[in-house]
């Protein structure tokens, strides 16, 4: 017998009566493409936002796949698939891809992180990943976990699917503090035979019905497909509906308080008859109990740390242990080294086997114009071997990659630059491939080649790069945006020379008082640069990279903080409330507090506002601080 979603929405609908879903509740869908003519979504209020790479075709078992799992969100009801939170607001934002032979490309970690910022900065509450990487130990790439935590921070839910490997392995978001990971069963609770089980999962994972979960089909119809790729989609609309019965009673989203309710209420393995309590990993879903948490007596309690304390005589969630990620499709044959779909019965190839470096039409490209503004390292690659073999012959150098041998060459011949790949990194892993174009090309390549001189010799730690993103370069099996860079927006330094441009501002200060400052300053940019580093192409990733450029900017703030005994505590970005027509601006805050006064002093705040319309963000106005208790 086949599964329908009615089987599920049910028990929502005769415990809150209340519609599905909430206008002021968001949720993002990072998948392939959505077919977005099928009637299934006839006065669904979604919208596209193409990620790093340009948007694929909307065709194939990519957009097959994007849009059988955004109808099981935002189905109408009176459609063909009825989805579980059809009024609320969507986000789809396609980060897989198609093949010439019609299959699916994975996305790296890195563009998964890029797209969990975007789905962000666009008010997502929730963030659906129906796919994952198999990851040794459930490891992720830095600026994967970090993009995670992120989320946290702002108090959205990632969910993720566990994987269709069939064995006891971890797949990546699912895998991470935070994350809401679903596993697959059948309709009689039974786990499917390829949904994956874990020790991480034993803390946030939760069986939902993964089997024969009809959707809509790219070009029309509705198929019927298996695998945890539609049991996450499956928990993410019933997530969302925990949210919005609860926003009847508190009107701001708190989606954690329904993962906590979700995780605590779920029906653990009794041990009887089953002979792996591990594949069902933290239990069952149970959407009344999960429910009857959160709406106690018609009081709503919005306190995720209360609904964990109220369940405990029901199930005992242990802290989730913290596991960095990696992201592809969900598929039972996925490639382990890349993000996924998570389809029972697809093979999802691996992203990094993608084709050779090309620059997108100049239509797509013309329509993805996305802004970025990253700081990192200088770099390079050749497009293949035949590339680099060309590049050996040609230079006479036995080792193309000696930076300081090829230096030497480009001085010679400047225009051999054009050739090579240059790339942007970030702790070693490239984000971008650089390729400068039109009438000043030459005079950016001049400026990159001398970014990495400098960068050899020790004379500058950092480069900020400001340009568009236009296409996509494959470069030693890596598929990597391209940036085109733009001149004014393109510098480099080291800390130490910023914190000099620093003294200058603190001339008038006294003595000790600019002594502290300026090792504030150096922490400062030390938490940008490493605690949080990011892709530079989410607004306030702009915003952030643009202050600890600027760090002039900052600098009286650091001055004025100091005198008063106080140490800085966070740092954080926010949507300017009021801003002048036809600007994007974000607030960079500064909090700080007394070290030895926590408890009688108040922190106080200091916010410089940053407008990012333009391609080289800009300081907005003076600096402000004020006191919070």
């Amino acid at each position: 017998m086949r599964f329908g979603l009615t089987d599920v929405v049910d028990p929502v609908r005769s415990l809150d009566g209340t519609p599905p879903g909430h206008r002021d509740l968001c949720i993002a869908v990072l998948d392939g493409p959505v077919d977005l003519s099928h009637p299934a979504f006839a006065e669904s209020v979604l919208s596209v936002v193409p990620a790093a790479h340009p948007t694929p075709p909307v065709s194939g078992k990519a957009t097959d796949h994007g849009t059988h799992v955004a109808s099981i969100l935002f189905g109408h009801p009176d459609g063909p698939v009825p989805g579980l939170a059809h009024r609320c607001r969507g986000v789809i934002v396609p980060i897989y891809g198609q093949t010439a032979e019609g299959g699916v490309t994975a996305c790296s970690q890195t563009d998964l992180a890029r797209a969990i910022g975007i789905a962000l900065d666009r008010g997502a509450h929730i963030i659906n990943i129906s796919g994952g990487e198999n990851a040794w130990g459930g490891q992720a790439e830095p600026v994967l976990a970090d993009a995670v935590r992120r989320c946290e921070r702002h108090g959205a839910v990632v969910v993720a699917a566990a994987g269709n490997d069939g064995c006891d392995c971890l797949h990546v978001p699912a895998a991470l503090d935070g994350v809401l990971a679903v596993g697959a069963m059948d309709r009689g609770g039974v786990p499917l035979d390829g949904s994956n089980w874990g020790e991480a999962y034993r803390r946030n994972g939760v069986l939902v019905c993964g089997a024969e979960i009809a959707g809509a089909q790219a070009g029309g119809g509705v198929a019927h497909r298996t695998g945890t790729s539609f049991a996450a989609a499956i928990a993410t609309g019933l997530l969302a509906r925990l949210t919005a019965a609860a926003m009847t009673h508190d009107p701001i989203p708190d989606p954690r308080a329904a993962r906590a309710a979700i995780l605590a209420s779920a029906v653990g393995c009794n041990g009887e008859g089953e002979e792996d309590c591990r594949r069902v990993l933290a239990g069952r879903l149970d959407v009344s109990a999960a429910l009857k948490l959160m709406l106690k007596k018609g009081e709503f309690s919005m306190s995720e740390s209360d609904i964990m304390s109220e369940a405990m005589d029901v199930l005992a969630v242990a802290p989730v242990v913290e596991t960095p990620i990696a992201v592809m499709p969900a598929g039972q044959d996925a490639a382990p080294a890349a993000v996924a779909p998570s389809e029972g019965a697809e093979t999802a190839p691996n992203c990094r086997l993608c084709a050779d470096k090309a620059t997108v039409p100049a239509a797509a490209a013309s329509a993805d114009r996305s802004k970025v503004y990253v700081l990192g390292q200088i770099g390079y690659d050749f497009v293949n071997q035949a590339r680099r073999d060309a590049y050996r012959q040609h230079t006479g150098l036995a080792n193309v990659d000696d930076e300081k041998a090829m230096l030497k060459f480009l001085k010679a011949e400047p225009s051999a630059a054009a050739g090579m790949v240059w790339l942007l990194k970030l702790d070693g892993v490239p984000l971008y491939a650089v390729e400068p174009s039109g009438p000043f090309a030459a005079t950016a390549y001049d400026r990159v080649r001398e970014f990495l001189e400098d960068q050899v010799e020790g004379k500058i730690e950092r480069t900020a790069l400001a340009g568009y993103i236009s296409g996509a370069a494959t470069v030693a099996g890596n598929n990597l945006p391209l940036v085109v860079p733009v001149l004014r927006g393109m510098s480099s330094w080291t800390t130490k020379a910023l914190i000099d441009e620093v003294k200058k501002v603190l001339g008038g200060v006294a003595a000790e008082t600019a002594r502290s400052a300026e090792s504030e300053i150096g922490d400062f940019l030390i938490r940008i640069y490493h605690e949080l580093r990011n892709t530079g192409t989410a607004p306030s990733d702009r915003a952030l990279n643009f202050a600890a450029t600027n760090a002039v900017q900052a600098a009286k703030s650091f001055a004025s903080a100091v005198a008063h005994g106080l140490r800085l505590a966070d740092i954080d970005v926010v949507k300017t409330p009021i801003a002048r027509p036809g600007t994007d601006c974000w607030d960079v805050r500064l909090t700080f507090f007394h070290p030895t006064k926590r408890m009688e002093h108040a922190h106080h705040v200091h916010r410089f506002t940053i407008d990012v319309s333009d391609v080289v963000p800009v300081t907005v106005g003076d600096p402000k601080n004020w006191v919070v208790a």
